[in-house]
C-alpha cells in the first residue's frame, strides 16, 4: 500500500497522507454503509471494514488493477471547466502529484 491514501465518495475525492490519517478521518458509520472507495496511489483497491467503531483499512488487493478507474476519477474531481482537456491526458502519477498538493500533503 503505498501512500497517499485516497477515498473517494460519489464525486468527491479526499487524499490522506497515510493510512492513520485516513482512518481517524472517515466516519465508520458510512464505512458500514459502504459510502467510500479507497484506493492507494497505485491504483490498488484497498479494503475498509470497521472494529467498535474504529475504521480500519488494509490491502485489498496486490495488483493496481483499478488504476485507470482512479485515473478517470481524479481527472474528473480535477476538472473545474468542461472544455478543459488538459487533464484528459494526465498519467496516474501525475494527477497523484496534483492531489498531494491540491490537498497541501507533506509526504516523507
Amino acid at each position: 500500500m503505498k501512500p497517499p491514501i485516497i477515498i473517494y465518495e460519489e464525486g468527491n475525492i479526499v487524499f490522506y497522507e497515510s493510512v492513520g490519517s485516513a482512518e481517524l478521518c472517515i466516519e465508520a458509520i458510512d464505512v458500514d454503509n459502504h459510502v467510500y472507495v479507497a484506493y492507494d496511489s497505485e491504483g490498488c483497491l484497498l479494503r475498509l471494514s470497521t472494529l467498535l467503531e474504529t475504521v480500519l483499512i488494509r490491502d485489498g488487493e496486490s495488483d493496481s488493477n483499478h488504476a485507470e478507474e482512479l485515473r478517470s476519477r481524479l481527472v474528473y474531481y480535477f476538472s473545474r471547466d468542461p472544455n478543459d482537456k488538459s487533464l484528459a491526458l494526465a498519467t496516474l502519477p501525475e494527477l497523484v502529484e496534483l492531489g498531494i498538493r491540491h490537498f497541501d500533503l507533506k509526504m516523507e
